[in-house]
């Protein structure tokens, strides 16, 4: 074997050995970018469990709003029964009241300016008799 020949030889362990470095590197970047590429899928379905969770939760306020425009409502609702019926109520109640207790009022006096009468009376009927008693008519 000439001196060239092993030039030639050694060079080429050289490039082979350069070419094995250079496979492994290549090998180790496809990992790292096979890895790289699984932590971005990861991510990737990390950010979509975070969307349907915020889609959900958006979901979730709508439902609240709108149990709170339902109830709302039942309030104004509510109201509008409380000043419409039940106050009108409320006021022909009070205007009944106030007749019942001066038809007691009335009643009252009446049943006092009887008794004065049935007192007169028998006042009177005493005085009938001590006036017969002293003409002796009875």
């Amino acid at each position: 074997m000439t001196d060239t020949e092993k030039i030639i030889l050694e060079k080429l362990d050289g490039l082979s050995q350069e070419m094995k470095e250079t496979k492994e590197a290549a090998q180790r970047a496809e990992a790292t970018a096979n890895r790289a590429a699984e932590a971005a899928e990861r991510a990737e379905a990390t950010a979509n469990r975070a969307a349907e969770a915020a889609e959900r939760a958006e979901a979730t306020a709508n439902r609240a709003l709108e149990t709170a425009d339902k109830a709302l409502d039942v309030a104004v609702a509510t109201q509008l029964i409380l000043e419409n019926d039940i106050s009108k109520k409320i006021d022909i109640i009070g205007e009944g009241h106030d007749f019942l207790k001066g038809s007691l009022d009335r009643a009252l006096q009446m049943e006092c300016k009887r008794e004065k009468m049935e007192l007169e009376i028998i006042s009177l009927r005493m005085d009938v008799n001590k006036i017969k008693k002293h003409l002796d008519i009875a």
